[in-house]
């Protein structure tokens, strides 16, 4: 509604910069208005960044150690602050391990490392735009 898709991307713990920065130019490429966060150690202020920035996804590339040090956390938190409002997914680094997505109840989506820029793309602007 006159506003271009507002995405956040970060990561927790192990830095993934390179990274960070490859993704965030492959989607404003697209269109998409794209916030860095700073690179933390602690869910909070993450949650407080997305909050103070108004955006519409978050996306957090994780590795799959920091997946499960920071997953609860990240779920938990998102549920008391803004739960339908952002849309929240997670990218591993790593290839995942079977069960995994079963332990991410509560989160929109959890893509592994062979997932393009343009499927996350189209899976976010499906979700956002209530399209199934």
């Amino acid at each position: 509604e006159g506003r271009r898709p507002r995405l956040m991307i970060a990561s927790l713990g192990q830095g993934l910069k390179a990274e960070i920065i490859k993704k965030s130019n492959q989607f404003a490429d697209l269109g998409f208005d794209v916030d860095i966060a700073p690179v933390l150690d602690e869910v909070q202020p993450l949650m407080q960044q997305v909050i103070d920035n108004d955006v519409h996804i978050l996306l957090v590339l994780i590795s799959h150690a920091d997946l499960k040090k920071y997953q609860d956390q990240i779920v938990r938190a998102s549920m008391d602050q803004w739960r339908e409002e952002v849309l929240l997914v997670f990218q591993s680094e790593d290839e995942l391990e079977a069960g995994a997505f079963e332990r991410l109840i509560g989160t929109n989506s959890l893509f592994g490392p062979g997932a393009s820029v343009c499927d996350l793309a189209k899976y976010m602007l499906d979700a956002i735009l209530g399209k199934d």
